[in-house]
């Protein structure tokens, strides 16, 4: 199915087409796209198509959008305007098990991309590339758990690990007050092997605590702009 207007459509996709590559490289099954747009989503890409017994080339870029999510985020979209409605048809799912070696080591690699995630998203928030109305605080946190947990046990506790995994990364952090700031005053005792003076350790301690209550009020004031319609509308509920 193409979707009208949508770049597969300007490009001249029509229903009952066979997309048989992309860029050069043979597909073998229309989900595959998806890894092909979400690595180069802004290049022009080239599509060979089968209609018939005719095998042509068309070239298109995504049209780029900017959408909100379910927790009030900004993404980029990105659309194609080509569906395959049959994708999903006489599929026969699969669940793999894991011994519990195989289940270690794929828990310690989540975690490993977990941690790239995080501490590359802070680089990120740090050097402009996102914004701070991205971040999310203890409200947010609270919806994405709600909504993990209503998709079973196992949504739930694997997004609780990530959590876990988050704030964990960022309690290292060479922030005062953190377990990162700690472990660097206590490398900085050890170089010069001697103890920070009382009063300095006070003054860098009340630094972090101000910089940690700032960064709290931040986050939920973010959280309370992403999530003011649905607050207003329990509290408009609870005084009906």
């Amino acid at each position: 199915r193409v979707k009208p207007g949508s770049p597969a459509d300007k490009a001249g996709i029509k229903q009952g087409d066979k997309l048989v590559s992309i860029n050069g490289q043979k597909l073998i099954y229309f989900g595959e796209l998806e890894c092909y747009f979400a690595k180069e989503p802004d290049r022009e890409h080239e599509f060979g198509i089968l209609r018939g017994d005719e095998l042509i080339n068309v070239k298109l870029r995504l049209e780029k959008s900017v959408r909100m999510d379910e927790f009030k985020q900004e993404y980029n979209y990105y659309e194609f305007g080509a569906e395959n409605n049959s994708f999903f048809t006489d599929v026969e799912i699969v669940r793999k098990g894991f011994t519990f070696v195989s289940a270690i080591e794929n828990s310690i690699s989540d975690s490993l991309d977990v941690i790239k995630i995080t501490v590359v998203g802070v680089y990120q928030l740090f050097t402009g590339q996102i914004s701070f109305k991205s971040v999310g605080g203890p409200i947010m946190i609270f919806g994405i758990a709600g909504k993990a947990a209503k998709k079973g046990i196992t949504a739930f506790l694997h997004i609780m690990a990530l959590i876990s995994i988050n704030i964990g990364i960022i309690n290292l952090f060479p922030l005062p007050v953190l377990d990162g700031g700690h472990i660097v005053m206590s490398i900085y005792e050890m170089v010069l092997r001697r103890p920070i003076p009382v009063r300095a350790r006070v003054v860098i301690n009340f630094v972090g605590i101000i910089l940690i209550l700032i960064l709290t009020v931040l986050v939920i004031f973010n959280d309370l702009i992403r999530f003011s319609d649905d607050i207003f509308s329990w509290f408009s509920n609870k005084s009906r």
